[in-house]
């Protein structure tokens, strides 16, 4: 595969799932669909910092969902997601004319769980 070194489409997110996993099957492929809660600030000139939530819509496909299902992501879990921005086509009409849209969606490329793992109970002895 070649890369046009002149383009590149790449998301990075770290942030906290807001919802446990969708999981569904398409093709005999399995697809997880989520959204990371991220957070952006800025401290203007009075400096009381602003703090602002940002939601993204992820969906991970095959081998990217199974890591996902596999490694205990759930809601409140932190993440690092690592994608490209692709889009959802939707419709909505307003005043009885259909809109089109297209909704950003961060396809996975890479991810991991940065949440800890619950320590598992010490064996009882015999």
């Amino acid at each position: 595969m070649s890369y046009d070194v002149n383009s590149k489409n790449a998301v990075t997110l770290i942030g906290n799932v807001g919802h446990d996993l969708e999981v569904r099957e398409h093709n005999k492929r399995k697809v997880v669909n989520l959204r990371v809660c991220t957070n952006e600030g800025y401290t203007p000139e009075e400096g009381e910092r602003v703090e602002k939530e940002v939601w993204h819509s992820v969906v991970a496909w095959g081998p990217h969902a199974e890591r996902l299902i596999k490694g205990g992501v759930k809601k409140g879990s932190k993440v690092f997601i690592e994608g490209r921005l692709g889009y959802s086509p939707a419709e909505k009409e307003i005043d009885g004319v259909i809109h089109h849209f297209q909704n950003p969606v961060i396809e996975v490329l890479n991810s991991i769980n940065l949440s800890p793992k619950p320590a598992e109970a010490p064996a009882e002895a015999a």
